[in-house]
This record gives C-alpha cells, structure tokens and sequence, in this order.
C-alpha cells in the first residue's frame, strides 16, 4: 500500500510508528499518524496545522492524556506495530484523495485530507482542544490539494 507514497509521506509513517513506540503502545492509530504529519515539517500538512494553531508538544500530550501510555515494547512486538482498523482506513483514503485530486503519489495532504474526512473522533478532539477549526483546517487541506501538489 505505501508504494504510492512520497517521500514525505513514508517519513510521516515511520513518524507515527516512533510516535507510537515512544507512548508504549503496540499498535499505530490516527492519533500517531496526526503526530507524524506535524513532525514532517517541511509538509505542507504541518504548516496548515501549525498556521490553525495545533502544536506538537500539545498534540502529544493530549495523546497520552486520551489513550494513555502502554505497558511498553519489546522484542517481536516492538517492530511489528500494526495499524488499527481506522488508520489502515485512513492511508486507504489517502490513496483515493490523492488519485481523486489527480496526483499520482500520496503526500502529506492527502493524509491530512484523509485523516480530517475518514478519522474517528480521535483525531479531531486533538485538534479541537487545540482550539483549532477542523472544518476550516479540511478545507484548507482539500484546497491545495486540489490546486498544487506539495510535500
């Protein structure tokens, strides 16, 4: 599935694994994807979300306040993460945005895109305790994905 990622893209996933590893959980969710996006700051999905205000060390935060910290990784478990039923749905919708939009390759747009219209709750509660407008943060999102291709 991650064939058709950028480079950028590939580097927000390995983010989001690390994100996860780092909390002690044994599985990648939406929440580490919306960590790695805004660790990929030379994406253009980190600059919409850092000009709507949301921050890394607040996103982090909540993260551990909502899902809490895992008992920790070890061995098989550590390197075999894998992505929960909504985050496999959301790299799958990034794949259709990016096709939709007429790109060839997902980059972190698309994920944002796909994160912001396919996520559960997760997510967008991040955002919104962050005091930032999801709507106008998918907006701004489906706009330049529609216009430009950006990393």
């Amino acid at each position: 599935m991650l064939e058709s990622f950028s480079d950028a893209a590939h580097k927000v996933v390995m983010a989001a694994q690390q994100e996860a590893k780092h909390l002690g959980h044994k599985y990648i969710g939406t929440e580490h994807i919306l960590l790695g996006l805004l660790l990929e700051e030379t994406g253009m999905a980190a600059k919409v979300l850092d000009s709507s205000g949301v921050d890394l060390g607040a996103a982090r935060e909540q993260t551990e306040n909502l899902s809490g910290r895992g008992g920790g990784c070890s061995g098989l478990i550590c390197t075999e993460l894998r992505f929960t039923a909504d985050a496999k749905s959301v790299l799958e919708l990034s794949i259709k945005q990016a096709r939709h939009k007429g790109h060839h390759q997902v980059d972190t747009i698309h994920l944002l895109l796909a994160l912001l219209l396919g996520s559960d709750r997760m997510v967008t509660r991040l955002i919104e305790n962050q005091g930032a407008d999801v709507n106008k943060i998918r907006a701004q999102a489906s706009h330049i994905a529609s216009y430009a291709y950006h990393t």
